[in-house]
């Protein structure tokens, strides 16, 4: 019996060479009240604030939520894969209710 794992591979590789498209959350339809919230981890930690959203546009679904955090005097914009979440607009805080898929945050860049 053949291995999976050249199937899977092949559908990751797909994946990752999909263009994606920037949404701001403040464009986004209802989206407004979303934006620069702080994103939190399953573990309540601050991850940093929400900017935008990484979509799809062949599948229209989201694949990353765009946060961005300091260090310092430096921004750092980060790609969180898109899981589940809740929105707290009373607390501004949007709280991720899954663990990120990999093992962690992939830095954005401008393309």
């Amino acid at each position: 019996m053949a291995s999976p794992l050249p199937q899977v591979v092949a559908e990751s590789l797909v994946m990752t060479n999909t263009p994606l498209r920037y949404l701001a959350a403040k464009d986004v339809e209802n989206g407004a009240d979303a934006f620069g919230v702080v994103v939190r981890s399953k573990d309540g930690s601050a991850i940093g604030r929400l900017e935008g959203f990484m979509m799809d546009p062949k599948s229209r679904t989201l694949r990353y939520y765009v946060v961005d955090s300091r260090r310092g005097r430096r921004l750092l914009r980060r790609l969180v894969p898109f899981v589940p979440a809740w929105l707290d607009l009373a607390g501004r805080s949007l709280h991720l209710l899954a663990d990120s898929p990999s093992s962690g945050y992939v830095p954005a860049a401008v393309v």
